[in-house]
């Protein structure tokens, strides 16, 4: 039975035959649990592009309604 440490789904941490998983690991494991929140915190922090895109497209509305007001 795989031990499971942690919150939510993809900071999710569970052990299976000794060796540490994370939810966004996809397969790949790791000698120890701090082993696999390294891996979790370089590779899987920030905002993704979604976030990257949503930004945009909020600026663009701001920038157009600025437009629209001023002119």
């Amino acid at each position: 039975m795989p031990k499971y440490v942690g919150e939510g789904y993809r900071e999710m941490y569970w052990q299976r035959n000794g060796r540490w998983f994370h939810g966004l690991s996809n397969g790949k494991s790791f000698d120890t649990l701090e082993d696999a929140k390294q891996d979790y915190a370089a590779n899987h922090s920030g905002l993704g592009i979604a976030g990257v895109i949503a930004i945009l497209i909020c600026l663009f509305g701001v920038i157009c309604m600025t437009i629209a007001f001023v002119g």
